[in-house]
């Protein structure tokens, strides 16, 4: 009984005491932040160029309490690629929910539904570390995802990140700034349309100027497109979005390369098969 008291009080106050200049996810947003993916649009359900986004909520063991925390992106049948910072802290008695749709809520908009039965998060990674370039997760799910859900192919040309390229950004996230009194209940996946500002921002990052247009709280961990041929590739997953000191999300984001993360994935990915 104590130790479940304990992991239930571990929970707690990762939601509710993380510092507001971590890396940004949906379990610092108990201040008011604004919204995910903010000055974007909803992604109707049924589209499926963009179904390989998924939402992660956790589940406490012994409460059974349900948390949307953070979004993801399928790379292959049974494997998702999300934030670091969305997993590496979490009690042992969490499981991680996996939601295929575009609502997290909204049974009709929920197509699947899988759990998260190993992670692997990048050995480099430090949770001591406000910026951190290594930022990435791997989870696997405990049966392939429905067939007519595409992985995200990985981009894998470092020549496209570049300065002014076009990206799309998606997440499920508050859809409007009071919704930060509503933890976890109204939480739909949406997606805007941004611009790389530096390309080098560090060894395996890059940034996205952005104004009231681009990623916010619960946005951690989900992708940044970039079209190629027709294709949406996955360029970038979302660590982290800076404020002016009054109001959040509307400087900056940044985002891991996942082209310099090819060879982690791929090797990481056999590991966990």
């Amino acid at each position: 009984m104590f130790s479940k008291i304990i992991s239930l009080l571990c929970i707690q106050f990762i939601i509710a005491c993380a510092p507001s200049n971590q890396k940004l996810s949906v379990l610092e947003s108990n201040e008011n932040t604004g919204t995910a993916i903010i000055g974007g649009k909803s992604v109707e359900f049924g589209d499926y160029k963009l179904s390989s986004v998924v939402g992660i909520k956790i589940m406490e063991s012994f409460s059974n309490q349900l948390i949307a925390v953070c979004t993801g992106t399928l790379i292959a049948q049974d494997i998702v690629v999300t934030a670091a910072h969305c997993v590496a802290e979490m009690p042992a008695s969490v499981t991680f929910l996996i939601y295929f749709g575009t609502s997290l809520t909204d049974q009709k908009k929920i197509s699947a539904v899988r759990t998260a039965i190993k992670k692997q998060i990048h050995p480099k990674y430090s949770v001591n570390k406000e910026e951190n370039g290594y930022d990435i997760a791997l989870l696997k799910i405990s049966e392939p995802a429905p067939v007519y859900i595409k992985p995200a192919a990985l981009m894998k040309d470092s020549s496209k990140i570049k300065w002014g390229q076009k990206l799309t950004v998606a997440g499920y996230g508050y859809t409007s700034i009071v919704d930060s009194r509503n933890q976890g209940i109204i939480r739909n996946l949406k997606q805007a349309q941004v611009k790389i500002g530096k390309s080098w921002f560090s060894e395996t990052e890059f940034q996205v100027f952005q104004f009231m247009n681009g990623i916010c709280s619960g946005d951690s961990g989900g992708p940044a497109f970039l079209e190629e041929n027709g294709e949406l590739k996955l360029a970038g997953i979302t660590n982290r979005a800076m404020s002016n000191g009054l109001i959040s999300c509307i400087i900056s984001s940044y985002f891991l390369r996942v082209d310099k993360m090819n060879d982690w994935i791929q090797q990481t990915s056999k590991q966990l098969h």
